[in-house]
């Protein structure tokens, strides 16, 4: 999984080649349509934990003065994550009744990625069927 820069809008790059009707949309609204996952197998939480952290490593990485938000939506049957970039004079896709994590700039709190508990090899067969 890598993520690239078009435009100024930041995404992940295997989304953002199987997406489309988005180009319409503000910064955020790209970002935020292009960069979700829905995850609905046995592991979908920690599937779920393994992408923020991957998204939060190299968005801090690569971008480490930009502010991102990671968002998480725990449903009883699917877990969805995405995220967007922060902009100024731009509203953000969500403000609340969704678990938000603030990633990078002098803004955010530290990020620490969670632990999986479960088998790996189960963690990347999920994540690549999702």
């Amino acid at each position: 999984m890598s993520l690239v820069e078009v435009d100024g809008c930041v995404f992940d790059a295997e989304q953002l080649g199987v997406s489309n009707g988005y180009e319409s949309l503000d910064p955020v609204g790209r970002e935020a349509f292009v960069n979700h996952r829905h995850f609905d197998s046995a592991y979908r939480e920690a599937v779920a934990e393994r992408l923020i952290a991957s998204w939060a490593g190299k968005l801090l990485a690569r971008w480490p003065r930009r502010v991102f938000r990671i968002y998480r939506q725990i449903e009883p049957d699917e877990v969805t994550v995405r995220f967007h970039m922060v902009r100024p004079g731009v509203p953000n896709w969500c403000e609340d009744g969704i678990e938000i994590l603030m990633v990078g700039g002098q803004e955010a709190e530290p990020f620490s990625p969670p632990t999986a508990s479960i088998n790996d090899d189960a963690l990347e067969a999920d994540a690549s069927s999702a």
